[in-house]
């Protein structure tokens, strides 16, 4: 079994807007999972480091589920 390291890109389009995640800097991932509901959708993402964030999205946007419930 080949043991390579993959590297892949995450993003979110919203015209005219670019934004940068910055908790994700320097962290390596685990897993990533996205799970579509209809028109919305949750993105669970799983760092080597054990830190696990989830996030939901739609065409309107991309939010933080974590901050959203405060």
């Amino acid at each position: 079994m080949d043991n390579k390291e993959e590297k892949f890109e995450v993003n979110y389009c919203q015209p005219n807007v670019d934004k940068e995640i910055l908790e994700w800097r320097d962290k390596t991932v685990k897993l990533a999972k996205v799970l579509h509901t209809g028109s919305d959708g949750k993105l669970t993402i799983e760092f080597t480091d054990g830190i696990v964030k989830r996030y939901g999205f739609n065409d309107l946007g991309f939010w933080d589920e974590e901050r959203s419930s405060q």
